[in-house]
């Protein structure tokens, strides 16, 4: 029973040796910082300067990966969604500087590699995996609503080229500019560029006809189908608090069950 104990409290002080080695915010924020300074004084640098940069970074991350593996295994390394965060970008970040022949142009692979490292800033954030918990839980309750949001935007983009496209080709020229119309009106996004633009044309037909469009289309996604998803997406992330305060509810009902318990025999032994 002592061993048992003795190698959990070791497990526990390597864990937290490792937390304070590579979680430590101070280096996290380094790294981050000289990232960013790499990123905007690129045209200062030269190509092999990033180069070594970008290799070391990855050495350190590989290092780090490398550590915890050992220390935990590989089951209990990926058991951490933070861990598997990690990792992710660390594979992404080796295959784009062991093959630089995917890149397209010049560094770009590696200013790809930057903007991979700059994700581990989600480090920083309070109560990480909790939030991406909440996030995934949100995006799989809103799944149904998603969908609609999906089938209305590709409706409504082909009815506006459809109606549309020969009168307002900067608006609905193509589906794919339909598609963009139609998703800033859904976010309220200078909805009303698309009547101005109709009502130059001279066509009060066509006018009161895209004004009809553009309202419609404005109350059934704008306001109805993106308010219920934000809806349940907002309800989904804060699910978890309230999943905490139904049981500690729970618990103080029980508690002033018990309590109430304790008064009532003492109230019948008094009574006898």
């Amino acid at each position: 029973m002592s061993d048992s104990s003795s190698i959990k409290r070791l497990q526990h002080s390597v864990k937290g040796g490792l937390e304070s080695l590579f979680l430590n915010e101070k280096i996290t924020a380094l790294i981050i910082f000289l990232a960013v300074v790499m990123a905007f004084t690129n045209n200062l640098l030269s190509h092999e300067s990033i180069y070594l940069f970008n290799w070391l970074l990855t050495l350190y991350f590989l290092f780090e990966a490398a550590v915890k593996i050992n220390t935990f295994t590989w089951r209990g390394y990926i058991s951490s969604r933070k861990n598997v965060f990690d990792f992710s970008i660390l594979t992404g970040s080796l295959f784009l500087l062991l093959f630089p022949a995917f890149q397209t142009s010049g560094v770009i692979f590696l200013r790809i590699f930057r903007i991979l490292a700059l994700l581990r800033i989600l480090r920083l954030l309070p109560n990480t995996e909790h939030v991406l918990r909440g996030l995934a839980r949100a995006i799989v309750a809103s799944k149904a609503i998603l969908i609609l949001l999906a089938v209305m935007l590709i409706f409504f983009s082909m009815l506006g080229y459809s109606l549309f496209s020969s009168y307002l080709p900067e608006y609905f020229g193509n589906p794919m500019t339909a598609m963009n119309t139609i998703f800033q009106i859904f976010t309220i996004e200078n909805w009303g560029a698309v009547p101005e633009a109709a009502k130059e044309l001279k066509n009060d037909n066509l006018y009161y006809t895209v004004n009809t469009f553009v309202i419609s289309v404005l109350i059934l996604g704008g306001f109805i189908a993106l308010s219920l998803a934000n809806a349940v997406f907002v309800d989904e992330m804060v699910s978890d608090n309230n999943n905490d305060i139904k049981r500690e509810l729970l618990e103080l009902r029980a508690e002033n069950q018990e309590i109430k318990e304790l008064l009532r025999q003492i109230v019948d032994k008094q009574a006898r």
